[in-house]
């Protein structure tokens, strides 16, 4: 007894969700590939700082860490990124845009964060 029904079902369900799939594909791969010339010490993430067993980062770590990073993301804007966002509270920044201008803006605004939190 074959479920042909239910087959095509399916294949309607993913069908209709592909666009948003292959926008976050996309996405996925266009940050994998920024990272990629990263070594693990350069991730950006914010147990960097502390090592990958030491302790998460104090307030005042954590606020110097912040500001670095809005300056960098003020940087990004002001080199034509212009919807780049600033750090969330933890210091994480997540830009899924597509802007020709985002490397050489990276590029010029990475010298702004210390070795290893870019």
């Amino acid at each position: 007894m074959t479920h042909r029904g239910s087959a095509r079902a399916t294949a309607r369900s993913l069908s209709s969700s592909s666009p948003r799939l292959l926008l976050a594909a996309v996405a996925l791969v266009a940050l994998t590939g920024a990272g990629c010339a990263n070594t693990p010490a350069e991730t950006g993430d914010i147990g960097d700082r502390a090592g990958p067993t030491g302790p998460p980062p104090g307030p005042a770590e954590l606020q110097e860490l912040l500001e670095e990073r809005r300056e960098s993301s003020r940087c990004m804007r002001e080199n034509g990124v212009e919807d780049f966002p600033d750090p969330d509270a933890d210091g994480h920044v997540l830009y899924y845009g597509d802007d020709p201008d985002m490397m050489s803006a990276s590029e010029k605004c990475d010298a702004l964060l210390p070795e290893g939190r870019g």
